[in-house]
């Protein structure tokens, strides 16, 4: 069973994403030193560094599976990307698009390098990535920040901190103002999240009931990687099923960017689950806290917004649909916007069926819980699993934050995450001399 888990008058979510240029399409310095590399951006007449970082990728192979490219933690037999290692087509650098400056009439290149590419990100901006003789010139600015004895990521727009008892969800997640201090007085905002909810129903053999939560996964750390600009948690789950039994550890990842997050989800079918679970239905989400009553939801497909309120109307039980893929919380503090994307099935086709389920009431209590009751409960619902074929599926649950969300963001927000900044790697002629 796999694990579940601009400008000051525009939104960021219309202006910002990650760009990620994978290794092989940087074949003039694949090779270098990865210590020697520097990023800049072309502004006000001087290429200035930017934030940027190279994480490695490899290959982790599965008995019986295809293998998968995964990010390298701190495994056993890991080799950390260190300075001295060369750049491999296999490793990603990534910025963010909003670092991106403009690009010189006659291009010129920073004291001190001796070989470089322009990258031109699509939609406007450029920046070039150089090997340096010496030290490269670095940027100072971290968007994202780990904490590993609190297990929590502080990031320009938000701060989510995993919970201290089931390490598979976190518990806290709060809206932040880009360049807020988090140790000024108020500037802390409040916890909107009671936690993650994870609930599994079925039957085993036909007989057995089959009822499990969060509390029932055995959840590992599995190392961590933290940049200026992404944070990659890895995580080993094993899940208690029948008798004593758990299911086969499953390695995860969690993705932390400056002003949303992704969780990558594997799910397994073996013909051995076929057989044993004869049902089996999942459902994942947040349970908000109190903070957030007052702030109003909506959902894909839906002509109106549900108010937060703990009070769950007749018209709000036709939001447990199948169908809708992205909802959006909001409200005074800002906006959660959350998107499921599912891959095809082994079969190239077939997809896990996938649905929307939603509860807003103070006296239906869900434990476990911090919060009891459930207030705006707003989860994706897969529906009979015991129904798919043996093999793997694949989906993610991506967010973003929006603090000073405005009517409407949402759309520049999805239209983001569908069609992620595309990069064209053009060579540079070393030169010293000054563009004129």
């Amino acid at each position: 069973l796999g694990a579940l888990a601009g400008g000051a008058t525009t939104s960021l979510a219309a202006v910002d994403a990650p760009v990620v240029v994978p290794g092989h399409a940087l074949a003039p310095l694949l090779g270098q030193r990865i210590g020697a590399l520097g990023l800049l951006a072309w502004r006000d007449g001087a290429w200035r560094p930017i934030p940027f970082q190279v994480d490695p990728r490899v290959l982790l192979e599965r008995s019986g599976r295809a293998a998968r490219l995964v990010h390298l933690l701190r495994t056993p037999g890991a080799v950390d990307p260190v300075p001295s290692r060369p750049l491999g087509p296999e490793d990603e650098v990534l910025f963010m698009r909003e670092d991106a400056g403009a690009e010189p009439f006659v291009t010129s290149t920073p004291p001190g390098a001796r070989k470089g590419v322009l990258l031109r990100v699509a939609g406007g901006g450029a920046v070039g990535l150089f090997v340096f003789d010496g030290p490269p010139p670095l940027s100072p600015i971290r968007y994202v920040r780990y904490d590993e004895a609190a297990d929590r990521v502080d990031a320009r727009t938000y701060t989510l901190a995993f919970s201290r008892t089931h390490p598979l969800v976190f518990d806290t997640l709060r809206i932040r103002n880009p360049g807020e201090d988090a140790r000024a007085p108020g500037a802390v905002s409040p916890n909107l999240i009671d936690r993650i909810k994870v609930r599994i129903r079925g039957r085993i053999l036909h007989a057995f009931p089959l009822s499990r939560s969060e509390a029932d996964f055995e959840t590992h750390r599995d190392g961590v990687r933290a940049g200026p600009v992404r944070i990659v948690r890895g995580s080993r789950e094993r899940l208690s099923m029948f008798l004593g039994l758990k299911s086969p550890p499953v390695e995860e990842e969690q993705i932390f960017f400056p002003d949303g997050f992704e969780f990558p989800i594997w799910f397994v079918k073996s013909g051995v689950m076929n057989r044993v679970a004869t049902r089996l239905d999942v459902r994942a989400g947040p349970d908000w806290s109190s903070a957030a009553l007052g702030m109003r939801l909506r959902v894909e497909g839906e002509p109106g917004d549900a108010p937060v309120d703990g009070r769950m109307e007749p018209e709000e039980r036709r939001l447990t649909a199948e169908g809708p893929t992205w909802n959006l919380l909001h409200g005074p503090r800002g906006a959660i916007l959350t998107k499921i994307v599912a891959l095809p099935g082994p079969d190239g086709g077939s997809r896990v069926p996938v649905g929307t389920w939603y509860r807003d009431d103070r006296d239906e209590r869900d434990p476990p819980e911090r919060e009891p009751g459930t207030i705006g409960a707003i989860a994706f619902e897969f529906s009979d699993l015991a129904r798919l074929g043996p093999g793997e599926y694949h989906w993610a649950v991506i967010t973003r934050v929006m603090p000073h969300y405005r009517e409407g963001d949402e759309r520049a927000a999805l239209e983001a995450i569908a069609t992620p900044p595309r990069v064209s790697v053009v060579p540079l002629s070393i030169s010293t001399e000054p563009p004129r």
